[in-house]
């Protein structure tokens, strides 16, 4: 809030839409805090906690702007990047999605058409929540918003049906403007397998023939293989904890067995 808020005051230009989804910390009283100086924040709190994608879902649906920025809890805005996106997002008004590609920080902005570019430039980076901007009057458009509720990454459907369905141009602003704490949130109720490899493939797939050719779902399927799963499953096996990776290789083995490149695989298989 604070990352926000210092940045942008209580311009009018700019609406901050909290969804409390039943926390049990002190979000309530920390956004009331905040409600007190900026009449441009609104806060809504869930009963009970719903989830993450009914949750984004809800907050989709409240949202009141032209542009919808996605973002979550442990994500925190460098000094001086919000009024430059900002103004990048009105330049290309007419586009239905919005990427910020925190791996590059050259500060190029790089436009497109349609789902197989952007996944042959973004691939997997497609479900960080944080880096997605939605034309607001392109999402309502979505016909079934409810598909892949439960799935964990609902944004990647979201960000292959616009491109695919109902506006198919992109603009990928490479800057590197969030900062994570020096612990960030640690998964607790879902798993690495089913997430990112199960459930990826399973919206990835969805849209083959449906503005995605089976050869670009091949060419991301291996894409996500070697670019993340392999040195981001090393990674949460040291810093996670066990749960969150127990299903990898069973889940990998399932979904990757009739690859040709999947003997290759063996190494990756025998990790501990």
């Amino acid at each position: 809030m604070q990352s926000i808020f210092s940045q942008i005051g209580d311009t009018p230009l700019i609406e901050v839409d909290v969804s409390d989804n039943a926390s049990t910390d002190e979000t309530p009283e920390v956004v009331r805090r905040y409600m007190e100086t900026y009449s441009n924040l609104r806060y809504s709190r869930n009963d009970e906690n719903l989830g993450p994608d009914p949750n984004i879902l809800k907050l989709l649906d409240e949202a009141r702007g032209l542009f919808i920025k996605l973002h979550g809890d442990d994500n925190y805005f460098v000094e001086n990047s919000i009024w430059p996106l900002l103004s990048l997002t009105r330049r290309n008004a007419d586009c239905g999605l919005i990427h910020i590609n925190v791996l590059n920080g050259d500060g190029n902005v790089i436009r497109g058409e349609g789902a197989e570019s952007y996944l042959g430039q973004i691939s997997f980076a497609a479900t960080y929540l944080p880096s997605l901007i939605l034309r607001r009057a392109d999402w309502h458009k979505i016909e079934d918003k409810t598909r892949f509720t439960g799935s964990w990454i609902i944004q990647f459907y979201f960000v292959l049906n616009l491109l695919c369905s109902t506006n198919p141009k992109f603009a990928i602003f490479n800057s590197v403007m969030f900062a994570s704490p020096p612990k960030s949130n640690e998964p607790r109720e879902h798993t690495m397998g089913k997430v990112f490899i199960r459930n990826y493939l399973n919206i990835l797939g969805h849209f083959v023939g449906r503005g995605l050719s089976e050869e670009a779902f091949k060419r991301d399927k291996h894409w996500l293989l070697h670019a993340y799963l392999m040195p981001q499953y090393e990674w949460n096996l040291r810093h996670f904890a066990p749960e969150y990776t127990a299903d990898v290789v069973e889940i990998f083995m399932e979904c990757y067995k009739d690859e040709p490149y999947y003997p290759d695989t063996l190494a990756f298989q025998s990790v501990k």
